[in-house]
């Protein structure tokens, strides 16, 4: 989640985002946004405006679905781990979870600084013979997923956002692309995933 002032808890100065972005959010008419974020500055004209985003997301070096709100109360609900609202992501791991580590973060572990993490929901898989998992965390700690796969002996290759609540990241949204969230969107945000069906791993 992007506040117009923040971003995975650090200061974005308001001039470094997109002028495109902020008119919108200040139009009255996107107040929300979808964006599948990349990690590097895009290149092609169709997604220059874009590029000033896409290099404050280099420096957390992940992927995929982020909303850009001004709504701080919707930012809270989505951020706070008192509202029990659920963020996906898929990595690529540099060594498999084994059941041990898998157990640990679905207990709640602690990090080597001594941070305390809420359980983890965790689902290991492989994807072209590389060891992956899908982590689910109801918080958003600073490099939080990174630094739990760490604390079990294993590193992140690649970290990519898929969903928030219920929401998926849109297939049809092209990287470094973004476009406003529909009503529909914004509920499936705050609703549990684990009241869903299994998700399909892609």
């Amino acid at each position: 989640v992007l506040g117009l002032e923040s971003l995975a808890g650090g200061s974005v100065p308001r001039e470094m985002l997109p002028k495109k972005i902020v008119e919108k959010l200040r139009s009255g008419k996107w107040e929300l946004m979808l964006i599948n974020s990349e990690y590097s500055v895009a290149s092609d004209a169709a997604n220059a405006q874009l590029d000033a985003l896409n290099a404050i997301l280099k420096r957390y070096d992940s992927t995929g679905l982020l909303i850009i709100t001004d709504d701080g109360a919707f930012a809270h609900r989505i951020m706070s781990p008192a509202h029990h609202v659920y963020k996906t992501y898929e990595v690529t791991l540099s060594d498999p979870l084994d059941a041990a580590g898998v157990a640990a973060l679905e207990a709640g572990i602690r990090l080597a600084d001594g941070t305390d993490c809420l359980p983890a929901k965790v689902k290991t898989f492989t994807c072209e013979g590389t060891p992956c998992a899908e982590i689910r965390i109801r918080e958003g700690k600073y490099h939080q997923v990174k630094r739990m796969v760490a604390a079990v002996g294993s590193h992140v290759e690649h970290l990519h956002r898929t969903q928030i609540g219920r929401l998926r990241l849109d297939p049809a949204l092209a990287l470094g692309d973004c476009r406003p969230m529909t009503d529909a969107e914004v509920a499936a945000v705050l609703e549990d995933p684990a009241e869903e069906a299994e998700p399909q791993l892609p």
